[in-house]
């Protein structure tokens, strides 16, 4: 009999899936919740589940009592980037891409150095998952999304991003098209820089090619939770952020 079992998933793939629409549809984030919640049990108790930045809290509500989920985040990753950043300290491997700008990249960090930083959210749901993380720290901005004829569209709902840099945070990407709204949003408003985090980067179908040499974007900080990251390697404005450090220490904490 194993003394402990652990599972990390630093990316919950079902969790955009918690819902169904129609009679006979299926909540597949139930059927993944399931499968974990059938971990044996183990000498020191019921097996432990944690997992980065899921999508949606009532997830957790999917899983059987049998073990035990730990929510936990990514964003101290992109809060020592942004420490980094106001230190003039942050590392970045795409000088090439700054030349056509007529600047380096070091001169380019400092000019965002020079800027106060806010807090972006795209929706109203990015800012009840993520805002815990920076009250306090930064000005924080709220998008919402509101309908326009057939289309939907991101608006400023509150906040003064005038002459800032603004960071815009969210779990998740996936087609791009409301972090490419809300960047627009936010410089049509007087930003004075737009940068970007999310932990998962999904981009199905090559959608990361909208934001590969984005001037609208000066950085977009992802993490390596999802394979497909690996196509972001060398492509600015992407940031790659290990989530090796932030495994390891939940396991080191754990009895």
């Amino acid at each position: 009999l194993a003394k402990s079992v652990r599972v990390v998933l630093p990316f919950f793939p079902t969790g955009t899936m918690e819902r169904v629409q129609e009679y006979g549809e299926v909540a597949t984030a139930k059927t993944l919740a399931r499968l974990l919640s059938h971990v044996p049990m183990c000498a020191s108790g019921i097996p432990q589940v944690i997992i980065f930045d899921i999508h949606t809290l009532q997830n957790e509500f999917y899983f059987d009592d049998t073990v035990l989920v730990r929510h936990t985040s990514c964003v101290p990753l992109l809060k020592r980037e942004l420490s980094l950043l106001a230190e003039k300290k942050l590392d970045s491997d795409d000088e090439e891409s700054d030349k056509d700008k007529g600047q380096t990249t070091v001169a380019r960090v400092a000019d965002l150095a020079d800027m106060p930083i806010a807090v972006a959210f795209p929706d109203e749901g990015a800012y009840k998952r993520f805002h815990a993380h920076f009250d306090k720290l930064y000005e924080l901005i709220i998008c919402h999304k509101v309908r326009d004829g057939d289309k939907r569209i991101v608006k400023l709902k509150e906040g003064d991003v005038k002459d800032k840099h603004c960071v815009i945070v969210d779990d998740l990407v996936q087609s791009g098209s409301t972090l490419l709204q809300c960047a627009k949003t936010l410089l049509a408003n007087g930003a004075g820089a737009v940068s970007a985090y999310v932990t998962h980067a999904i981009f199905p179908n090559e959608s990361h090619e909208k934001f590969v040499g984005n001037s609208d974007f000066q950085f977009f900080w992802v993490t390596n939770s999802h394979p497909v990251t690996r196509k972001l390697v060398d492509k600015p404005p992407f940031k790659i952020l290990s989530v090796a450090p932030l495994v390891i220490d939940e396991i080191l904490d754990l009895p």
